[in-house]
C-alpha cells in the first residue's frame, strides 16, 4: 500500500491512463481549491529465493510525484475541480509517454492538460481552458476515434457537450503549447439529456474498423432526473492534404424513464459478442443490468432491463469496471461501487456471449466428456485410479474375469446409485428451448430434431431424459449394460492367436445368439451380481463384458453398436452444415472435454471447422450461417487452434459444468 500526500482540500475526482503494454501509468487526482496532482506509477516485479530453492515473485508499485496544476492567482473557497478523465496520446517517440487530461470544474470550464511520464520535469503545469457553459461539470469521458479523441461532457443542467480533440502529438512538439494551438473553441455539437444534472457517463465507439469513414458513438449518461439517456451519434470524417475534420452526421437518442428510484451516480457500458451491456447504479442502492443493442438496418437503440442486485454501499457515488484479460483467453469483469465504502462485484463477460448465441441459433449440438459428470462425483480420466488403464483392456477379462468384472459392475453400481447434477436439467431445458422456437424452412426440416448430443461419457445419464434418447451419440457405449464377450477373440474377422485366446476361442459355441444378448446390471438385484464369483452369458456361458468401448477393443459386436448411433448423428451433421450454408445457425455446446482424451474436443473443433468452410463457399443465399463454439471447461476452455477462423468464433468459459449452465440458465430467464 502506499499512501500519497494528502490534498489541501477534499478528493472528489480520480482517474489513471496507460499505454498498451505498458509497465507504468499516469494517475491524476483533483478536487476543492481547483488542486490537481500528477503521480507516474511503476510495477515492479522482486524475486525472492526461499530456502527450498524456489523463486516467489511480489509485485511492487513505485510511486512518483510528476507535478500538480498551476493556480489561478483568484481563487473562492468553493471553486473546485468535479471531474477528470485522461488517454493516452499516440507519439513517434516512444519513450516519452504522453496523456491527454480533461477536467471539469463548477465553474463550467473545462481543463486540458498534456502530462509527460518523465521524471524530473517542473513541479508546475498550465492548463489549456475550453469554455462550456456556467454551469458546473459533472462527469466526463473520453472515446478513441480514429487519431482524434472524443470528451463527452455532462453538466447539471442536464447538457452534453461533445468536443473533439487531438489524439496524437509528434515529438517536434518541445511542449504543449504547440499542441493546444490546434485545440477547439467549442464544441462540435450538444443536446439535452436529462432534466436536471447529468451526473455520470459512460462512452464507446461502436464501430471500430481503422479504414472506414463513418464512426457510431455510444453515449450513455444517468442523471438527477432518474433517467438513463443513450445517444448514437454517427460521425463521418473526411481527410485531405491539408487537414482532418468530422462532421456530424446524426444523433439518435433513447430515454429511460424511472431507470431507478433517486438519482444515477454511476453508468458504465461494456461490449460483449452481440452488443452491449449496460450497468447503472444510484442512490437506491442497487446495481442493476440491461442489455444496449443497435439494430444495422434501421440504426435503431434496443434496450432491454436484466436484472438488479441490492449493493451494501450508502450514499452511492460512483461506478467503475475493469475487464481482466488473463492468459488462455479467460476473462473477468470486477465492477466497484462506491459511497460510504465499497463493495465489489465479478463477472464472466463470456456468460452473455454464449447466452446469446444460444437464444440466437437454430440448432444446439452438446458435446461432453467426463468432466461434464465431476459434480455428480464421478470421475474423470485424470483421477481414475491407477488400475484403470490396465482393466480398460479386454484381453484381461481373458486372464482374471474375476478382477474385471468386479471392477467394471464396482462401476456400474457408482453410476446407478449417483444422480445427475442439476446441469442435466438444464440442457433438458435447453432441449424444450429449441424445440419450441425451431420453425421449418425447408423440405426435411420438420423432421430434423434441433438438437443432439455427443457424448464420451459411459455414465447413462442422458439415457434417465427423455427428450435425449432419439438424439444421443454414446461413442464409448454404456456402462450400466453388459453383454455377451465372444466378439473379443476375433480381430477384423480372425481369431486372435495366442494361448489365452486359443482357449477362450474354443468355448465359443455360436455367435447369432449372442450378438444381441445384453442386460441391465443396475437393477434392485446388482449386490448379489456383484458378489457372483462371474457373470456370464445366457446363451452361452462365457463370461459377459461391459458394453463400453474399450482400449484396443476389436468386438465387432460393440463397434457395429456404436457405428450405428454414429451413421445416425453424422447424417444429422450433415443436414444441419448444409442448412447453416443457407443461413441457418449452430452452436456447438462443450462440456467438460479436456485434453489428455481429446475424441470429442477434436469433433466440437473439426464441426465448428467444417460449418463455417460449407458457410462461406455457399452461392445460395446473400445471408451466412453463424457458428458458435461455447466451451466450458475449469482449466482448458481457450480455443485448441489459434487460427483466426475458429478462434474468433469460439466462446471460452472457465468453470465446472454444472455451475456455468446453472449461470446461463439464470441468464437465458433474464434475456
Amino acid at each position: 500500500n502506499k499512501e500519497l500526500p494528502p490534498h489541501e482540500s477534499c478528493v472528489r475526482a480520480v482517474c489513471s491512463s496507460r499505454h498498451q503494454n505498458s509497465k507504468s501509468s499516469l494517475l491524476i487526482t483533483c478536487g476543492g481549491k481547483l488542486r490537481m496532482s500528477f503521480y507516474r506509477l511503476d510495477v515492479l516485479t522482486k524475486t525472492n529465493t526461499e530456502d527450498g530453492g524456489f523463486d516467489e515473485k511480489h509485485h511492487i508499485l513505485d510511486v512518483h510525484f510528476l507535478c500538480s496544476n498551476k493556480l489561478p492567482q483568484t481563487l473562492s473557497m468553493d471553486h473546485r475541480m468535479n471531474a477528470v478523465k485522461a488517454m493516452p496520446l499516440v507519439s513517434d517517440d516512444a519513450n516519452d509517454k504522453k496523456h491527454l487530461v480533461l477536467a471539469g470544474d463548477s465553474d463550467g470550464s473545462l481543463h486540458l492538460f498534456i502530462i509527460s511520464e518523465k521524471l524530473g520535469q517542473q513541479r508546475y503545469t498550465s492548463s489549456h481552458m475550453l469554455s462550456t457553459s456556467s454551469r458546473p461539470i459533472l462527469c466526463i469521458d473520453l472515446v478513441r476515434v480514429s487519431n482524434s479523441l472524443l470528451g463527452i461532457v455532462g453538466n447539471s443542467a442536464g447538457d452534453i457537450f461533445i468536443w473533439k480533440l487531438p489524439g496524437t502529438i509528434s515529438s517536434s512538439d518541445e511542449d504543449a503549447r504547440a499542441f493546444c494551438d490546434h485545440l477547439p473553441t467549442a464544441p462540435i455539437s450538444n443536446y439535452k439529456a436529462h432534466q436536471m444534472g447529468t451526473n455520470c457517463i459512460s462512452a464507446t465507439a461502436v464501430t471500430e474498423n481503422k479504414n472506414s469513414h463513418e464512426h457510431d458513438i455510444l453515449i450513455c449518461s444517468g442523471g438527477d432526473d432518474q433517467s438513463i439517456a443513450i445517444c448514437l451519434v454517427r460521425m463521418k470524417s473526411n481527410v485531405s492534404k491539408e487537414k482532418s475534420f468530422f462532421s456530424l452526421e446524426g444523433i439518435q437518442t433513447t430515454i429511460i424513464e424511472g431507470a431507478s428510484s433517486s438519482a444515477l451516480k454511476g453508468v458504465k457500458l461494456m461490449k460483449y459478442q452481440a452488443g452491449h451491456l449496460l450497468y447503472s447504479v444510484g442512490y437506491d442502492q442497487r446495481l442493476a443490468i440491461w442489455t444496449v443493442d443497435i439494430s444495422d438496418i434501421e440504426t435503431k437503440i434496443f434496450v432491454k432491463f436484466l436484472s438488479s442486485s441490492p449493493v451494501d454501499v450508502a450514499d452511492v457515488s460512483c461506478l467503475d469496471i475493469l475487464r481482466l484479460c488473463m492468459g488462455n483467453r479467460k476473462k473477468k469483469d470486477i465492477f466497484a461501487v462506491g459511497g460510504e465504502g465499497i463493495e465489489v462485484f465479478c463477472l464472466d463477460p463470456s456468460i452473455p456471449d454464449a447466452v446469446t448465441a444460444l437464444q440466437s441459433s437454430d440448432y444446439l449440438l452438446i458435446t461432453s466428456g467426463a468432466g461434464l459428470s465431476v459434480d455428480s462425483g464421478l470421475s474423470t480420466f485424470e483421477s481414475m485410479p491407477e488400475e484403470y488403464t490396465e482393466l480398460c483392456n479386454p484381453s484381461m477379462l481373458v486372464e482374471d474375469p474375476v478382477r474385471f468384472q468386479k471392477f467394471w459392475l464396482n462401476f456400474a453400481k457408482v453410476y446407478s446409485e449417483t444422480q445427475p447434477h442439476e446441469g442435466y436439467y438444464v440442457l433438458e431445458r435447453l432441449f424444450d428451448m429449441y424445440s419450441q422456437k425451431k420453425k421449418p424452412l425447408y423440405a426435411h426440416d420438420a423432421q430434423l430434431s434441433p438438437c443432439w448430443i455427443y457424448s464420451s461419457n459411459i455414465d447413462g445419464y442422458f439415457r434417465r431424459f427423455r427428450c435425449f434418447r432419439g438424439c444421443l451419440c454414446e461413442i464409448h457405449g454404456l456402462a450400466l449394460e453388459f453383454r455377451c464377450a465372444y466378439g473379443i477373440g476375433f480381430a477384423s474377422g480372425q481369431k486372435r492367436s495366442g494361448r489365452n485366446w486359443d482357449q477362450w476361442n474354443e468355448q465359443i459355441l455360436s455367435g447369432e445368439q449372442c450378438k444381441g444378448s445384453i442386460f441391465r446390471v443396475d437393477d434392485p438385484g446388482l449386490d448379489s451380481i456383484i458378489n457372483k464369483s462371474v457373470v456370464t452369458c445366457q446363451h452361452c456361458n462365457l463370461p459377459a463384458r461391459p458394453n463400453v468401448l474399450l482400449f484396443h477393443d476389436t468386438d465387432e459386436n460393440i463397434l457395429s453398436d456404436i457405428s450405428i448411433q454414429r451413421e445416425r448423428y453424422q447424417e444429422w451433421e450433415m443436414m444441419v452444415e448444409n442448412d447453416v450454408s443457407k443461413g441457418r445457425s449452430l452452436v456447438i455446446l462443450e462440456l467438460g472435454c479436456g485434453v489428455k482424451v481429446p475424441a470429442v474436443r477434436n469433433e466440437s473443433n473439426e464441426v465448428l471447422r467444417d460449418s463455417l468452410e460449407r458457410a462461406r463457399s455457399s452461392q445460395t443465399t446473400d445471408q451466412k450461417g453463424c457458428v458458435t463454439l461455447v466451451r466450458v471447461n475449469p482449466k482448458n476452455a481457450e480455443p485448441d487452434n489459434e487460427e483466426l477462423d475458429l478462434a474468433c468464433h469460439t466462446v471460452s468459459i472457465f468453470g465446472t459444468a454444472r455451475r456455468v449452465l446453472c449461470v446461463i440458465d439464470n441468464w437465458l430467464h433474464m434475456f
